[in-house]
């Protein structure tokens, strides 16, 4: 009798076991499938796709005649991948003592798949990087504003280092010059790579609309030339003119001295290595 007793109670051991384990998977999966429903299928959507902005190509500005005035060319940017690096010894100790501040943020930001180290680049800096020969440092082309005539950079403008408007024409007319940025959604394979197998344009964008001014390229030079003779002659610290049409009251030319030089608000530094 008694040993039947164990073996009843062994039973009704293993049967409450079995019902506890029930009970725990039944538990996880109503927390997997009902209660953090919301937060996987947000992981999931992550890993399986991206979504991007593509900024359409600033509008140029020219003058009356057709002359591009405000324009655009490549440049290289920098950038690196923390989780995907082939030499980490190398780039810390190259950000260390060029790029304090980016080794930091580098080391804090392991986990990233991507960071700028430094965007829009001279090219006498572009070749520097490249001649580190750093593996973990690539490039990408962007594109930049150009200004090919300093003696207008007082009325058009410059923008900031992603095309936005920021003094002159350039400002003034940014809505009309930068256009809408279209946005994408690719779908890639779960580790990452670049194997996309589908692209959805979720919103269209439009390009930018050119912009052409009454001012003429080859008079603004000539009302210069004039305007820096006349400041030699008195001496004077600066000075300015203004040729405007009689009959439609265009202006034709706008010239100030001391010049502005948009390119060199735009490169700042960069021409600098460090």
């Amino acid at each position: 009798m008694v040993h039947k007793k164990n073996y009843r109670r062994r039973v009704f051991a293993i049967f409450l076991f079995f019902v506890a384990m029930y009970c725990i998977v039944a538990i996880r999966l109503f927390l997997l499938q009902v209660y953090q429903k919301n937060f996987f299928s947000t992981l999931a959507k992550n890993q399986y796709h991206n979504e991007l902005t593509l900024t359409p190509l600033r509008a140029e500005i020219t003058d009356r005649h057709g002359t591009v005035i405000a324009g655009n060319r490549e440049v290289a940017s920098a950038f690196i991948t923390p989780r995907q690096l082939k030499n980490k010894k190398q780039l810390c100790a190259f950000l260390k003592k060029h790029y304090p501040e980016m080794y930091k943020k580098v080391a804090k930001n392991m986990n990233k798949h991507f960071l700028w180290l430094e965007r829009k680049l001279s090219t006498k800096k572009a070749n520097w990087l490249k001649d580190k020969k750093i593996k973990d440092i690539q490039f990408v082309k962007e594109t930049q504003r150009f200004y090919p005539f300093k003696e207008m950079g007082h009325v058009v403008g410059f923008t900031d280092i992603d095309n936005n408007g920021l003094a002159g024409i350039e400002l003034q007319f940014s809505e009309q010059l930068k256009g809408t940025p279209t946005k994408v959604r690719l779908q890639k394979d779960a580790r990452s790579r670049k194997f996309y197998f589908d692209r959805t344009v979720l919103q269209q964008g439009s390009p930018g609309k050119p912009l052409q001014l009454t001012l003429d390229h080859t008079l603004q030079f000539l009302a210069l030339q004039e305007l820096e003779q006349t400041i030699e002659e008195f001496g004077a610290k600066g000075g300015a003119v203004l040729i405007m049409d009689p009959e439609t009251g265009e202006v034709l030319s706008m010239v100030n001295h001391p010049l502005f030089d948009p390119n060199e608000k735009i490169q700042g530094s960069l021409d600098d290595t460090r």
